[in-house]
């Protein structure tokens, strides 16, 4: 989207990379220090608003292939990134049974937060939903608490309209909105993951800034950082929604923080890069912190340099799961042994 966002009372910044680290490292260390800090003397973290996704940066055609490695999609053709009047927004659905494409937010929500974009129904025939899950698991669904709305077609209402529905605990709750055909609407999902009717994490719905759900349950308690934004799309729905301007308002997430908490630690952080290196893992949380499948040095090294760039010590910590140098330092070796053989054989030439 094009415009300006008014209604935060946040600045918000744009990350239209969450894979780019090195040139964005310096500009956070001040952030890690201050959060360091913070945590030591017990005080609140600050949450900030993130423009997760506008999608003015793609190419228009199927996300699959102009959104990667940003974003991850099941199935090719669910997804578009279109074009309307200047604007870029994507159109989503399923060609099976709940196709999902996902990213991640560059934050998370701890304990309050809030998730919020802007939706566009194209057609009745629509049963897309939206919103929050986290990377403890795979990401196929919005799990135990994860919060979402779904958009759906509303017989009873008529035509020309939809219906928004969410989830509050352990049932549906269809029809807390009707959405007309062909128009744009703001939805805002506030979230407390010790909210709720049963305190076990909960979240509140706005349309246009009107609130029209309170207190929906999460399915179950509160178990981790909710950091990726979740598309789902129904069997046999074509891509009749339109999804833009995401934002999510929570804890930034920082390089290194691989258990995003935005604090940055040793054990807590360092720990599951140590224990699952060079294995094939699912999410940051495991310690793949540049999102690639796998837990390696590029990993490591931006633990590593966070680390050591808020004043840290490496002293005592056991480094013996690298039993291969650094690819940089592998480089340097490398080339050190075949410039001293050119040497010699010139010698002895």
């Amino acid at each position: 989207m094009n415009h300006t966002t008014t209604n935060r009372t946040s600045q918000a910044l744009t990350i239209k990379d969450p894979f780019q680290r090195n040139t964005n490292m310096l500009s956070h260390l001040n952030t890690i220090r201050f959060v360091a800090f913070s945590a030591a003397l017990c005080l609140p973290l600050f949450a900030q608003a993130i423009v997760v996704e506008d999608f003015e940066s793609y190419a228009t055609g199927d996300l699959q292939t102009v959104g990667a490695p940003t974003w991850t999609v099941e199935n090719a053709g669910d997804s578009t990134v279109g074009s309307e009047g200047g604007n870029q927004y994507l159109a989503f659905g399923g060609t099976d049974d709940w196709r999902h494409s996902y990213r991640a937010s560059n934050a998370s929500i701890l304990d309050t937060g809030s998730l919020s974009f802007r939706v566009y129904a194209e057609d009745e025939a629509t049963d897309q939903a939206i919103g929050l899950t986290d990377s403890s698991e795979e990401i196929d669904w919005y799990g135990d608490y994860g919060p979402y709305i779904r958009i759906t077609d509303d017989t009873a209402a008529g035509a020309g309209v939809v219906s928004l529905d969410t989830r509050d605990g352990g049932a549906f709750v269809d029809d807390i909105a009707t959405l007309n055909i062909g128009q744009w609407y703001d939805i805002r999902l506030d979230i407390n993951t010790a909210g709720g009717d049963a305190g076990l994490g909960g979240f509140d719905i706005y349309l246009d800034d009107n609130l029209v759900y309170s207190s929906a349950d999460f399915r179950r308690a509160f178990g981790a950082p909710l950091d990726n934004v979740l598309l789902m799309g129904g069997s046999g729905i074509g891509q009749t929604v339109r999804v833009d301007d995401i934002e999510i308002e929570g804890v930034v997430l920082l390089p290194g923080d691989t258990d995003g908490d935005g604090v940055l630690e040793l054990e807590d952080d360092y720990g599951p890069i140590r224990d699952n290196f060079q294995k094939n893992v699912s999410g940051r949380s495991e310690g793949d912190l540049d999102l690639s499948g796998k837990v390696d040095f590029l990993d490591f090294r931006e633990w590593k340099t966070a680390y050591l760039g808020a004043g840290f010590s490496l002293a005592g910590v056991d480094l013996s799961f690298a039993t291969v140098p650094e690819p940089g330092a592998l480089s340097v070796a490398l080339s050190a042994v075949l410039a001293g053989a050119i040497a010699r054989r010139r010698r002895n030439g």
